[in-house]
């Protein structure tokens, strides 16, 4: 898992999951429950499998390169 801080108390969690047998990559927005401390998930988030991923990081790739 990789986290990615958004702000003061939420992250970006991207992480493997197996959903019926797939193997997906979850990218889910985290925010820190303030009686527990303890990270949650919220339902703003996204997965995909690994093909659609390779597309996600080489579409960023070049928006990044034509800045």
């Amino acid at each position: 898992m990789k986290e990615i801080r958004k702000n003061k108390s939420e992250v970006i969690r991207i992480q493997l999951k197996e959903y019926e047998g797939h193997k997906l990559i979850d990218l889910r927005v985290w925010y820190e429950d303030k009686e527990t401390g303890e990270y949650k998930p919220t339902k703003k988030g996204i997965s995909f499998n690994r093909n659609f991923a390779l597309n996600v990081t080489n579409a960023i790739t070049e928006v990044l390169s034509d800045d």
